[in-house]
């Protein structure tokens, strides 16, 4: 999960940070724009790292739970 959220926050946050001083205004610039267009590349890979670091808090909390009751 550390590892996940470190790549986006080192690898992927930067660059769509970079690529929004670019364009000044998300909504302002042009859908079109090959900018935007790799804004929102950037933008589905970091939700798909967050959204894994979430599934796997769930799974680490479920095999948790899991291990605590099996020891009851």
């Amino acid at each position: 999960m550390i590892l996940l959220t470190v790549v986006s926050q080192q690898a992927v946050s930067p660059k769509m940070a970079a690529l929004r001083v670019q364009m000044g205004s998300i909504q302002a610039t042009a859908e079109d724009s090959p900018v935007l267009a790799e804004f929102g590349r950037l933008h589905r890979v970091s939700a798909s790292l967050e959204g894994a670091v979430l599934l796997a808090g769930f799974a680490a909390l479920y095999l948790m739970v899991r291990e605590i009751a099996a020891g009851k």
